[in-house]
């Protein structure tokens, strides 16, 4: 496969007619519709305008700005004429609806030469300024304008996913960023301190059964110390040979062994105990038999009234998800742990109980509560206890830090929804950013021109369209009435239109509300760009270029609904080879993606580098030899000029003007030439035959999902029969 997608052939393709200013243009379709723009004062008409009763509306628009700019009628007059409709349905004035933000910094502003056109106009001349004339200019916002979606999506999405994470089972902040050792000491400069002083004497990879004496013998045989004189010992309790090897193997160890040994480590004492704490490497003070390895209040000496166990809540209260209680009070066991009531919550049986009848009752308690609290520490069973002891005697706390210990979750759900007013103002999920958001205006995504267009004929009347000829005709005028005249006309079209909207209120409606969104778009849209892109940024010729195709690699995949594939679709021109190209780019990608799935590599990769004849001529001779294209031999391919019509395939039609897409759809919507799609699930709910792979395809590379999305890519069986024959009729008859 490729390494980089400019390696490609298609890549290469993209990258050549991208580097001579080929292959993308503004979306023809939203053109005919809206028309093109490319000077302030400059403007074709499109359909919306050139097709209903806006067309006089907008000339008269037009030559009421050159008359106010003459001195022939007064700024009330022009600023009434461009306002036709405003409150009543603005779409049959060419008028803005209030949800359009013209007076913001980052808006172009609804005044002079701007407004003269009437409201489309914004949209061809805001597609202009998102296309430019300078390819690398368009090439490099484009990037900049990936990079700013992703980052700011990132964080949008992870404040917007906050105000959720971890309710119902939060406990506190200090759990949450020691990874739940403060659940067992919130001392833990102290406590890490006394765990480094026991060595080797904690074995955490049986920590669930912390207690069991014969957890202690299995570790003291790990670490070379069975001694003569604990032998010795455990021999004088009664234990076998055999059975102390069972013991010291921790396999299958009886209760009664357990007592054994428990009263074998009582005997060891004095000088047998100091030898078998050289090997452990524990210089814990205070230990006076080796049974004391096995009583927390004797391994942790300074940090053991600190330590606590928690009780998971049933439902979240005050204590949120955990209550902690300490697992000794003063100088001995806490009473707590042995309440009926509390023994309840804990364990069916209460701390301890499957220590009773081994160890002392104060001594099981205190065990089985800490074996309890410290298998709340992810992984606890795979960290080598000497390193553990390093770290929690160095992992700090939320000392001091009293504001952010108060709330049921983690985050601070007020300063969440703050910063998501401030920087969640895209028009995606979440309010996220889409490349609509950036380029909308230039792909046709998501603006509903072609319903707009048809509401417009479908209300209009003929009386409106004889007012705005007789308005036209008004502005052109020069005698001294001309405001009057002009105001005349004004007020009978407010007058029709609020007669329209009385008679199609319903059509109207849907119309004022697809005109409004038109705004609210045409406001993100630039508010995105002026926060997005830097304002006079320099891209440079040609590594602009080279980035954009590299990065098709990450284009391709985004496959949502007026993300970057629908985007570069929309704005690849059908009809070029380069717009072609850079479609079929984003399309290898995808499959390129999918493939490394299952590890079928593809073979498109194009050398950047000599090859290793070419790099040996290099050297011997200090040239890289020419080949003659007219030698002996050796054919010639002269170029054929490449005629459009041999290229725009009319399967390759940019008919995006309403976005389309969506993910969460029931796979038993879907039918492929009448047969209903297998995903290789059971045939059984419930059965263990189904395929394992039937998610292995995600969602944005699955062509079920995107086929509302993207551009057909996979033809009907009766276009692939027709695809073969025709590319290959002639070599049959040959």
């Amino acid at each position: 496969m490729s390494d980089t997608p400019k390696q490609s052939p298609l890549g290469v393709n993209t990258l050549s007619g991208l580097l001579q200013d080929q292959g993308i243009s503004i979306n023809t379709i939203t053109a005919d519709y809206v028309g093109s723009s490319n000077s302030v004062g400059n403007y074709i008409y499109g359909n919306i305008i050139s097709s209903t009763v806006l067309n006089n509306v907008t000339n008269a628009i037009r030559q009421g700005w050159v008359r106010y700019n003459a001195g022939d009628i007064t700024l009330t007059t022009y600023n009434n004429l461009k306002a036709i409709g405003s409150t009543t349905i603005p779409a049959l004035g060419n008028s803005p609806p209030s949800t359009y933000s013209g007076s913001e910094t980052y808006n172009i502003p609804y005044t002079g030469q701007n407004s003269s056109y009437g409201y489309v106009r914004l949209f061809p001349w805001q597609a202009y300024i998102e296309f430019g004339t300078d390819y690398s200019a368009f090439l490099g916002s484009y990037q900049t304008a990936g990079s700013f979606i992703t980052y700011s999506n990132n964080a949008i999405m992870t404040m917007q996913n906050s105000l959720t994470f971890l309710a119902g089972t939060y406990s506190n902040m200090n759990d949450l960023i020691s990874s739940d050792i403060t659940g067992v000491s919130l001392s833990t400069r102290v406590f890490g301190q006394d765990l480094i002083y026991l060595g080797k004497a904690l074995d955490l990879t049986t920590i669930s059964s912390f207690g069991l004496p014969s957890n202690l013998l299995a570790t003291l045989r790990n670490v070379n110390a069975l001694t003569p004189s604990l032998r010795i010992a455990l021999l004088s309790t009664g234990l076998t040979i055999e059975e102390i090897d069972q013991c010291t193997a921790n396999n299958n160890v009886t209760t009664h062994q357990q007592q054994l040994v428990y009263s074998a480590f009582l005997i060891i004492v004095g000088v047998d105990l100091d030898e078998i704490n050289i090997s452990l490497n524990c210089r814990t003070r205070g230990l006076t038999s080796l049974a004391d390895l096995l009583n927390p209040i004797k391994m942790f000496p300074n940090s053991y009234q600190t330590l606590t166990v928690p009780v998971y809540n049933a439902n979240p209260g005050p204590t949120n998800s955990k209550t902690y209680y300490p697992i000794y009070s003063g100088f001995g066991l806490n009473s707590n742990l042995t309440t009926p009531v509390l023994a309840t919550q804990a364990l069916p049986n209460g701390f301890g109980s499957r220590l009773f009848v081994i160890l002392p009752h104060a001594v099981a308690v205190a065990a089985d509560a800490f074996s309890r609290t410290m298998q709340q520490i992810t992984n606890i069973k795979n960290i080598p206890i000497e390193k553990f002891a390093q770290v929690v005697s160095n992992i700090e706390t939320t000392q001091g830090l009293t504001l952010i210990n108060t709330a049921n979750i983690p985050t601070d759900s007020t300063q969440a929804n703050a910063a998501l007013a401030l920087v969640a103002l895209g028009s995606g999920p979440f309010n996220t950013y889409t490349y609509s958001d950036f380029f909308g205006c230039m792909s046709g995504l998501p603006y509903p021109w072609i319903t707009i267009n048809t509401l417009i004929n479908q209300i209009q009347s003929s009386a409106l369209s004889t007012i705005y000829s007789n308005l036209y005709i008004a502005t052109q005028g020069s005698d001294p009435g001309l405001d009057a005249a002009i105001q005349t006309q004004i007020d009978l079209a407010n007058t029709e239109i609020a007669s329209i909207l009385s008679k199609n209120a319903t059509q109207a409606v849907q119309l004022n509300q697809l005109w409004s969104s038109t705004a609210t778009q045409l406001n993100i849209e630039q508010r995105a760009r002026n926060n997005g892109l830097p304002a006079n940024a320099i891209y440079g010729y040609p590594t602009t270029t080279y980035g954009f195709v590299d990065n098709a690699a990450n284009y391709a995949k985004q496959t949502q609904p007026n993300m970057s594939a629908q985007t570069l679709e929309a704005i690849s021109n059908p009809c070029n080879l380069t717009g072609q190209s850079l479609i079929g780019l984003v399309r290898e990608n995808r499959n390129q993606a999918r493939l490394s799935l299952v590890g079928i590599p593809m073979y498109n990769n194009i050398p950047e580098v000599l090859s290793n004849s070419l790099s040996s001529e290099l050297i011997a001779n200090g040239t890289l030899g020419q080949t003659n294209p007219e030698s002996p031999g050796i054919p010639a391919y002269p170029n054929k000029p490449v005629d459009a019509n041999d290229i725009c395939n009319d399967n390759i039609s940019r008919k995006y003007l309403t976005p389309k897409g969506n993910f969460d759809i029931q796979t038993t919507d879907y039918v492929i030439d009448g047969v209903a799609v297998n995903f290789g699930t059971p045939v059984v709910p419930g059965s263990l035959a189904g395929s394992p792979y039937v998610d292995l395809i995600p969602p944005e590379l699955n062509t079920l999902y995107t086929s509302d999305v993207l551009l057909s890519s996979s033809p009907s069986i009766a276009d692939a029969i027709e695809n073969v024959i025709t590319c290959n009729c002639d070599c049959w008859v040959n």
